[in-house]
């Protein structure tokens, strides 16, 4: 729940996950759910803040 769409990526990470809240508590709830998955040593988080084109 909350993932909205997951990528296979090159370069410094191995994922890309799209996630998909309603509000900031949700969104933290879902990082916290990933960053307990084993295997996972970090994360990092960006906003999206605007699509231009």
């Amino acid at each position: 729940p909350g993932v909205a769409a997951l990528h296979d990526t090159n370069g410094r990470w191995d994922l890309l996950a799209e996630l998909s809240a309603g509000s900031m508590s949700e969104l933290s709830q879902v990082l916290e759910r990933i960053r307990l998955i084993k295997g996972i040593q970090g994360t990092e988080t960006s906003i999206h803040l605007a699509t231009y084109r």
